[in-house]
């Protein structure tokens, strides 16, 4: 489990020719337009396609959620990606959220894992969210501006950047967490 606050959630794309490589071969950090320019909706690699027997196969081009959350065990935002496998459930969270009229910013959430199983009868971890409470007037406003670094950071990252798991961001000043 994980109890957090959510700074910001950002959609990515990624394409992966090899197996193993370290960065991928085309992505996206809005998962809008590829780092090379080019549009991801009009890319066949982000297309879902049918297989020779009819099934629905999901595309090449991977599309993820990029969760940027504080703990309070930490004064930099973490990254929190969520599969593809985990992105419904945390849409229909986001929504369920917006339409009780609370905005996610400033909204504490748990973060649990359970072990699901899909068609092909094969297990694998999937998010689960919860509202735990919510932070003061001034938390909000300093996730605000917390938020505006994150886009702006990751509005001029390249793909090799992306892929490397040092942080970049600046830790927050006040580590007083309102969990």
């Amino acid at each position: 489990e994980l109890e957090c606050l959510i700074v910001m959630a950002q959609t990515s794309r990624a394409f992966w020719g090899e197996d193993g490589a370290l960065v991928p071969e085309c992505a996206s950090s809005n998962g809008k337009t590829s780092f090379d320019g080019r549009q991801c909706q009009a890319c066949r690699k982000c297309k879902f396609t049918k297989d020779s027997e009819g099934n629905l196969v999901r595309p090449d081009c991977k599309e993820s959620r990029n969760l940027f959350v504080l703990t309070k065990e930490h004064n930099i935002p973490l990254q929190f990606m969520i599969p593809p496998s985990g992105i419904s459930e945390y849409d229909k969270f986001a929504r369920d959220l917006l339409s009780s009229g609370k905005p996610q910013l400033g909204t504490i959430v748990k973060i649990s894992v359970e072990v699901a199983t899909n068609k092909a009868n094969q297990r694998y971890n999937k998010a689960k969210f919860s509202t735990v409470g919510r932070a003061d007037s001034d938390t909000v406003k300093r996730l605000m501006e917390l938020r505006k670094q994150i886009a702006n950071t990751i509005s001029t990252m390249t793909i090799t950047e992306m892929a490397d798991d040092d942080a970049i961001l600046t830790p927050v000043e006040d580590d007083s967490m309102p969990f």
